[in-house]
């Protein structure tokens, strides 16, 4: 079945958990520096899961107060994009 990873993105640090196989608890796997551009972040959240068996992400999405979506969802799905490039796998958020 694989794991899911959940990716709390941030300007500064990227938060990373895996799922057991069976789906049912995430356990905090690392947190990696957001520095040197998406893709360099998204280089190292790819590392950090290279023996894991991935087969989706879940990209965490903040919105505004009132449920909109601003400047740091934005960021979220630009890199939730990379991430899945990256990692070859389906990116919900």
């Amino acid at each position: 079945m694989g794991c899911i990873v959940g990716i709390d993105p941030g300007q500064v640090r990227i938060g990373v958990a895996i799922s057991d196989e069976e789906r049912s608890i995430a356990f905090p796997r690392e947190t990696v520096r957001a520095k040197g551009g998406t893709a360099e972040a998204a280089r190292r959240v790819r590392e950090a899961l290279v023996d894991d068996e991935v087969t989706l992400a879940v990209v965490g999405l903040p919105l505004r107060l009132d449920g909109t979506e601003g400047e740091a969802a934005r960021r979220a799905r630009e890199f939730g994009g990379v991430l899945a490039a990256a990692l070859a796998v389906e990116v919900v958020y």
